[in-house]
């Protein structure tokens, strides 16, 4: 079986206080690797 890599980007601008939910939910994924790049424009 293919392993499954998965990298969530989430751009984000003057908008801390949805940042926490949109990493938890990216953490919540079902696969094994995932990686998760915050950009902060």
């Amino acid at each position: 079986m293919t392993n499954l890599f998965l990298t969530i980007i989430i751009p984000t601008y003057n908008r801390p206080h949805l940042l926490p939910r949109a990493v938890e939910s990216a953490l919540g994924q079902t696969l094994d690797e995932i990686e998760v790049i915050v950009v902060d424009e």
